[in-house]
């Protein structure tokens, strides 16, 4: 999920009821990749803009 209010993606797998397992923020500088395509790297200033 991008949350352009606070700046950052959100990344959340593994739903259980009414939460998930796993919870990660990813801050501008950071990058991170998506679970299908492990090869593929995104950093969050790109997805953002800037």
């Amino acid at each position: 999920m991008i949350n352009i209010n606070q700046q950052l993606v959100e990344n959340y797998r593994q739903p259980v009821e009414n939460s998930y397992q796993y919870k990660q923020q990813f801050d501008r500088g950071q990058n991170l990749t998506i679970q299908a395509f492990e090869d593929i790297n995104l950093s969050v200033d790109e997805i953002l803009g800037g």
